[in-house]
């Protein structure tokens, strides 16, 4: 229930930044074929999610399952699976921003993305300079593309 309960929050939070991003590149001009082969099962490292997932949905660039986990208090983190291999990808380190942060503007970091596109949108502030309980960041929306396995930063 956890889980359920965590990969929603992390779709409606990309669902509500979605509209910004949009607005300066779009989801459909990246387009990809979803995946619909058989799964592999994903074990994800968070006592957080007692149980593997066995059948993993596709939520971005047609190949990927995307998994957000907690990592203590005030902590959270975006895990990106194949679901055909089960393998983690650390997309998250090509960010070079924190997505998890309150913003200097009143508005929160986040994440976009869409099972039927290689584009990824991040809107984040800088990891040293965040600070969980106050919105006291200078966020900044970065624009990636994935390619072979890896993010591409096109803007």
């Amino acid at each position: 229930m956890k889980k359920v309960i965590i990969n929603l929050a992390v779709v409606a939070l990309s669902l509500s930044f979605v509209t910004t991003a949009q607005a300066q590149l779009r989801f459909k001009d990246y387009p990809v074929k979803v995946y619909k082969g058989k799964k592999a099962t994903i074990e994800i490292p968070s006592p957080m999610y007692d149980e593997p997932i066995r059948n993993p949905s596709v939520d971005f660039a047609g190949l990927y399952h995307v998994a957000g986990i907690g990592c203590g208090t005030a902590c959270m983190n975006t895990l990106f699976y194949g679901v055909r291999t089960g393998k983690m990808y650390p997309f998250s380190d090509y960010f070079g921003i924190d997505p998890f942060v309150g913003c200097k503007d009143g508005s929160s970091g986040d994440i976009a993305y869409r099972p039927n596109s290689r584009l990824l949108v991040v809107k984040g502030g800088d990891y040293g300079k965040s600070n969980y309980y106050a919105n006291n960041v200078k966020c900044e929306v970065r624009y990636f593309v994935e390619k072979n396995g890896k993010l591409i930063r096109i803007k």
